[in-house]
């Protein structure tokens, strides 16, 4: 838009609804590269890919769960980040929220302390093309296969962490 319509970052934004603090977002958590070096490498090692299921689940009373897929951009092989509508899942914000500003981001988008499920192999990577709707149904039904969210969050619970 900005370019196309000559419009300004502002209008721009406006326009659509969208906060400009979001667009200009930058962490300053510390840099987990060891971490994320460890999980690429794990996911290798175990066959995840790009577009494989995920299932994120929150460590709320309420026991949220919410669905994904690994990597939604950069290289084939490396883990992506979660985005907005699957922290926004898994801290029980309506669907259309927003950030409103960077801060209100960091407070109330980033989840807070979220145990994540990945399903390797190829029958739980999406084919194109991907929608909200398909990666809901196919993690539902992954996660079916699999026993249910309450297997997992007992599963967690007696062997990860009895917090959780």
């Amino acid at each position: 838009m900005l370019l196309e319509h000559g419009m300004s970052e502002r209008r721009a934004c406006k326009a659509i609804g969208f906060c400009r603090m979001t667009i200009r977002y930058e962490t300053r958590r510390d840099d987990d590269y060891d971490l994320r070096e460890r999980m690429k490498t794990l996911a290798h090692a175990h066959n995840v890919k790009k577009r494989s299921l995920v299932i994120g689940f929150s460590r709320s009373d309420t026991k949220r769960a919410a669905h994904g897929i690994v990597g939604d951009a950069g290289p084939e092989d490396e883990l992506g980040e979660a985005n907005i509508a699957m922290n926004r899942k898994l801290n029980g914000l309506a669907e259309n929220e927003q950030p409103k500003h960077r801060q209100d981001a960091i407070d109330r988008f980033q989840a807070g302390k979220t145990a994540v499920l990945l399903f390797s192999g190829s029958e739980f990577v999406l084919k194109r093309p991907i929608s909200g709707t398909r990666i809901a149904e196919a993690g539902e039904s992954a996660l079916t296969r699999f026993g249910g969210a309450e297997k997992i969050y007992r599963c967690i619970h007696d062997e990860i962490d009895a917090n959780f």
